[in-house]
């Protein structure tokens, strides 16, 4: 188990920290490192933990970090823009918080290899913003890539309404280079779409939440602008008609770009121009792109009425198609004062319709309001479970009701063949679930590539793979 870590610790780490970096990238002013303790997630950090924020702007300055603090074997918990839902970036040992937000330079677009070389700072859309002016994009697109970094994104190999298609961020991840917790770096690929030369380093870093190193750049895949792209809707009597129609596209190969089920009527109710298909029941959601798609259109429309699915023409009279994909990002915000849970499970796609049958269950039984919205072409499926206090006193209550919703959901989305998480991660939340899916045997081999890769299990420690403790499995 590692050692306490005392104020003498920290100031002899620090010590060494100032100087390998700036004054200006060392904050130690609690009221500054506050929010460093806190992502999007439920769960409140404990800033006392946090002795410092680290702010490296490059890949030497890490390499200084974490040689430091390997040597006095203090806790570093990675943080990217600080948008996970599931606190993969809430420190939960005293320690250095280590942000990547001024990694941000953009090293090179290449038109030719089709690939982007960026810092793990950067906002995942500026990736496709800097590629637009070769006609080129950066597929993966959660909802938060606004304001997510890059590095956030591989950490929890994070999805988006593309991946259908284009796939999930593993998928677009050529190569990264990582420095590892006694300092030393390593380039896990090559700028190249095949190589199968060796282990595949790439894909075990990409999703490892900051447990196995630090990520300071990444190549990533970059992809055309489609030619064309347009989207269709359909409003459907329920969810079980929903799923047939969804279920029905894949039957005759449809190959969309973006496919998302919803049953969130309300947010149609809220735009005049789409008030009259506000019905209860469910809507479905198709992009198809690429070259002289109006016949594809045609057909997946056909298609979608034949399901008996009411269309809504998703164009104006310039072609636009975005209202309705904006309508699917912008689900209700809670108020704050909510008491809710974020739970993404993923089950096959033939299950779709039977775990959202699930969630309005466990909804019900347990008193709460529900979301619940999915990326149906991959049987991802978004929750929320929540019920707004009207007084203190309700406060337990509904935190227990929340809670039991959410475990069984969990077991819900296991019992048909599905995952604990499609792409928040496991973080705190999830930690003491894995074992659950992955079994013992699993989780034995993942416990020993932690060791191999930090022996001293100072990075991002507390959390669902603890080199150091066989209990988490």
């Amino acid at each position: 188990m590692a050692a306490a870590v005392t104020e003498t610790i920290i100031d002899k780490a620090l010590f060494g920290i100032r100087n390998a970096l700036q004054d200006e990238d060392i904050e130690t002013d609690p009221s500054v490192t506050a929010p460093y303790a806190e992502d999007k997630s439920a769960f409140s950090g404990d800033a006392r933990l946090i002795a410092a924020v680290l702010l490296p702007e490059t890949t030497a300055e890490v390499q200084s970090i974490l040689r430091i603090c390997n040597t006095y074997r203090i806790p570093v918990t990675t943080r990217g823009s600080g948008t996970g839902l599931v606190g993969g970036a809430i420190p939960v040992r005293q320690g250095f918080v280590l942000s990547t937000e001024r990694l941000n330079a953009i090293r090179k677009i290449d038109p030719i290899d089709m690939t982007a070389r960026v810092q793990t700072g950067v906002v995942t859309d500026a990736i496709s913003d800097a590629a637009s002016q070769y006609g080129l994009f950066y597929a993966p697109d959660p909802a938060s890539s606004t304001v997510s970094s890059i590095g956030g994104n591989i950490a929890t190999n994070a999805g988006g309404l593309h991946c259908v298609k284009y796939g999930v961020t593993r998928d677009n991840v050529l190569s990264l280079q990582v420095v590892l917790a006694d300092g030393s770096t390593v380039e896990t690929g090559r700028n190249v779409i095949k190589n199968v030369a060796g282990l595949d380093l790439t894909g075990l870093f990409v999703g490892s939440e900051g447990l196995l190193g630090v990520v300071t750049e990444a190549t990533v895949r970059l992809r055309s602008i489609p030619a064309e792209i347009k989207t269709v809707g359909a409003v459907f009597s329920g969810i079980p008609a929903a799923c047939s129609a969804i279920n029905g596209l894949f039957e005759h190969n449809v190959a969309p770009a973006v496919l998302e089920l919803m049953e969130v009527p309300q947010l149609l109710a809220a735009q005049p121009k789409y008030a009259r298909f506000a019905v209860e029941g469910a809507m479905v959601l198709v992009q198809i792109d690429g070259s002289d798609i109006d016949s594809e259109i045609e057909r997946v429309t056909s298609l979608l009425r034949g399901s008996q699915g009411i269309i809504i023409d998703a164009h104006d009279a310039q072609g636009d198609n975005v209202d309705l994909l904006n309508l699917r990002k912008s689900r209700p915000r809670l108020p704050r004062e909510a008491i809710r849970t974020h739970g993404d499970v993923a089950v096959p796609r033939s299950a779709e319709s039977t775990m959202f049958g699930n969630v309005i269950a466990i909804a019900r039984q347990e008193g709460l309001s529900y979301t619940a919205i999915a990326h149906a072409g991959d049987g991802n499926i978004h929750t929320r479970f929540f019920q707004i206090p009207v007084s203190e006193a309700e406060v337990s209550d509904i935190s227990e009701r929340v809670k039991r919703a959410q475990s069984r959901l969990f077991e819900a989305a296991l019992a048909v063949g599905g995952t604990l998480t499609g792409e928040h991660g496991v973080g705190i939340e999830l930690a003491a679930r894995l074992p659950r899916q992955l079994g013992e045997a699993n989780m034995k081999l993942q416990r020993g590539i932690k060791r191999v890769f930090d022996p001293n299990n100072i990075l991002n420690p507390g959390k669902w793979l603890d080199a150091d403790d066989e209990k988490k499995g």
